[in-house]
């Protein structure tokens, strides 16, 4: 609410896309139904990047975002029936408490105690900060998924953010990675688009494939794209025959040799943010260029030496959220009890937004729009 044309939701009554109205079920706390959308977005990091029997996944940065993963890997465990463990990592002790309590097996002060890097399958980076990254890259065995960014340089991307933004993937070239799509969502991936740093023998393995594969110069693709009237609409009539197949006008994959190919490929132009890859889409890294400078990052070793992925994603689905949470009420109690340190009424509305900005005051601090007067 209040990001696009709609009011925002500090008020009494709202008005809302009825499509966007879900019900809450008897189970759940208007406070942990106050959680949903936060809660959602957590559960699609954990959805989108789905732990397996076994597994050790690791949640660094435990704050706000990180707790939510840790509850929603704990609702996603027992209503799958699975069995992983699941780890919080964090310098401060207070956050390990509570990490504990919203569903961590593990926790692990890593400003007391060595960690072992490749340890983790998974590893959620929910830090936002670069040295972060890093340790998510050292620790992880098999997956990274990046949950927050700060918008600067990292690992020899400038568009780390973007990736993140448009819930892309980073991935090792291979043909079974040709075939990328997330859970749950059947695509063949048939448009392929290649930097000009993309060697001739990977392009010649993706067409052996079926696929129709683009190589030309990144912003002239990108020109032609958005020729149009609009942003959304492919300008060039071969380019339009081209991607009909895809679900949107963009490329269903890229493949770059180079970091530099994959930031621009993630944005052409930098004033407009649009990719040539579609969103949930991914970019397959190649190792035939040799002239790269980022080729010493520890990104770029994680990815094509140990063939590690980077996974990102964004916002979630609210109706998997609540069924979620309806699944397992023990989990939505521990939400409102350990996540929820604030309630002021709307006329204090100011003072919320002074506590919720101090994060070592507050993890989530609601306001109450219910009218005390009604008439």
């Amino acid at each position: 609410m209040g990001i696009d044309r709609l009011p925002g939701g500090f008020a009494p009554i709202v008005l809302a896309p009825i499509g966007a109205v879900i019900t809450v079920p008897p189970s759940i706390s208007v406070r942990t139904a106050a959680l949903t959308e936060p809660f959602a977005a957590a559960l699609q990091g954990v959805e989108s990047t789905p732990p397996q029997n076994g597994d050790t996944v690791a949640v660094l940065g435990p704050r706000r975002l990180g707790a939510l993963i840790l509850a929603a890997l704990d609702g996603y465990r027992r209503s799958n029936e699975l069995d992983f463990e699941i780890v919080a990592i964090s310098r401060h002790d207070k956050l390990l408490e509570v990490s504990k309590k919203l569903g961590a097996d593990t926790i692990v002060n890593n400003k007391n105690e060595e960690l072992t890097e490749n340890k983790y399958d998974i590893v959620f980076d929910t830090t936002g900060r670069p040295e972060g990254f890093a340790l998510a890259l050292r620790l992880a065995k098999r997956i990274v998924h990046l949950k927050s960014t700060n918008g600067q340089k990292v690992q020899g991307l400038q568009h780390l953010t973007d990736l993140v933004v448009d819930e892309m993937a980073l991935l090792s070239f291979s043909e079974q990675n040709l075939n990328f799509t997330w859970p749950y969502e059947k695509r063949s991936n048939p448009s392929v688009f290649c930097a000009p740093g993309v060697s001739s023998e990977i392009i010649e393995i993706i067409r052996s494939t079926g696929r129709t594969v683009v190589q030309d110069d990144i912003r002239s693709t990108y020109n032609k794209l958005t020729a149009s009237k609009g942003p959304l609409i492919v300008g060039d009539d071969d380019l339009r025959s081209l991607l009909r197949p895809s679900p949107f006008p963009r490329f269903d994959l890229a493949v770059a040799g180079t970091l530099e190919e994959v930031d621009a490929i993630l944005r052409p132009d930098t004033a407009a943010e649009i990719s040539l890859v579609r969103a949930r889409g991914a970019i397959l890294l190649s190792t035939n260029n040799n002239n790269s400078t980022n080729k010493e990052t520890l990104l770029w070793k994680s990815i094509l030496h140990s063939n590690m992925q980077l996974h990102s994603s964004r916002c979630g689905n609210f109706d998997r959220a609540i069924q979620i949470l309806d699944e397992n009420p023990t989990i939505a109690r521990r939400l409102e009890e350990h996540m929820i340190t604030h309630t002021f009424d709307l006329e204090r509305i100011d003072t919320a937004f002074e506590i919720a900005a101090d994060s070592s005051q507050s993890i989530k601090v609601l306001v109450d729009t219910a009218d005390k007067n009604p008439k």
